[in-house]
């Protein structure tokens, strides 16, 4: 069994002392005001500093502590990029996570077999400096305390590696008789002016609501975005259509303009797949 896996980025992009995070928490959950998504099977949510996305994060696990099929799932499958170019295609972590708020535990059960039946492959080394999946864990620890998690993480984004990761994790959950919710991490356009992003963000979420994948790609690339997470994205929204979903719906957007310049800002999605 690898060590566990350290909070590296406590301090930097959330607060280091627990009563401190769960007050921030509670209160970007308790802010946000949502509805209709009490049957959503997969998330798509943003993953910068909480300084610049937690406002916006709020709404999505404000959704998933409503969600009937995240309140019953047994393991939180949490679905990052990989921005630091250490590791595997797909790696996936066996290891326990700390968090300032308890401890996330992994479910290696169907973490392996997750790995028996697609391509992901143990590697805690692209986790070990990666922030996208670690900073979900305090919102999740504060509405689901005992749930057990999954972690991948994605440097092969292309539609066919997604493809594969959302097929193992509902093969693998099946096989094994887990109820399993699917959360992607991705923050949208990257450092151009706030229309742009504005412009960039609407568009490539107009196929997201429709599940429409390809599109989704084609997008991506022509626009072209500089979304960071178009793997984890596919893979939420390919799990969702095996799940039977139809649709997916905003909760909200917003950009880094709020905390810095609108010239160089980045844009927040929070997304639940219906």
């Amino acid at each position: 069994m690898p060590e566990m896996r350290q909070a590296v980025f406590r301090g930097t992009f959330y607060p280091a002392p627990a009563k401190e995070l769960a007050d921030l928490v509670r209160s970007n959950i308790s802010a946000a005001n949502v509805s209709g998504v009490r049957n959503a099977c997969s998330y798509i949510v943003p993953h910068a500093g909480y300084m610049y996305s937690g406002k916006t994060a709020g709404f999505a696990y404000k959704a998933i502590a409503m969600g009937a099929k995240a309140k019953d799932a047994d393991t939180i499958v949490i679905i990052g990029p990989n921005h630091t170019g250490i590791g595997k295609p797909v790696s996936l972590s066996l290891a326990d996570w700390s968090t300032p708020l308890g401890v996330a535990l992994n479910d290696t059960k169907l973490s392996e077999r997750i790995i028996k039946v697609g391509s992901a492959e143990p590697d805690e080394r692209a986790h070990s400096d990666e922030h996208s999946i670690e900073v979900q864990l305090p919102y999740l620890k504060q509405i689901f305390p005992e749930k057990r998690f999954v972690f991948i993480c994605m440097m092969d984004q292309s539609a066919q590696a997604a493809e594969m990761v959302s097929k193992s994790i509902y093969d693998a959950s099946k096989e094994l008789g887990r109820r399993s919710v699917v959360i992607a991490t991705s923050d949208f356009n990257h450092y151009e002016p706030e229309a742009v992003t504005k412009e960039k963000d609407r568009a490539v979420i107009n196929p997201i609501e429709r599940l429409d994948t390809n599109g989704f790609v084609d997008l991506v690339k022509t626009l072209p975005s500089s979304v960071c997470g178009p793997g984890p994205i596919i893979a939420s929204m390919k799990f969702g259509a095996a799940m039977g979903a139809k649709r997916a719906k905003l909760l909200d957007y917003s950009t880094s303009a709020s905390s810095e310049s609108n010239e160089h800002v980045v844009g927040y999605s929070s997304i639940a797949i219906l």
